[in-house]
């Protein structure tokens, strides 16, 4: 048997990498949307605090968080 025959024998189409559809959007951009009050403060505070107790650099995750925090403040969804 050759080495494709068997991999197609193995894996039929309907198991192969499935892509996540177009309008998929992540749950915080859905609370965005809804209005719903900003929930990942935690997520992006314990993850700088695991950067912080580890002596690593966080430009990105820091700018990130800001700009995140920013619209949600501005929408109302923030205080903090």
């Amino acid at each position: 048997m050759k080495p494709m025959a068997s991999a197609k024998a193995l894996f039929p189409r309907q198991a192969r990498h499935r892509t996540v559809p177009r309008r998929y959007k992540p749950s915080i951009l859905q609370d965005y949307e809804l209005g719903r009050a900003w929930r990942s403060t935690r997520l992006v505070r314990a993850r700088r605090g695991v950067c912080t107790d580890s002596r690593l650099a966080t430009p990105m995750l820091d700018l990130l968080a800001a700009l995140a925090i920013r619209q949600a403040r501005d929408k109302g969804l923030y205080s903090g």
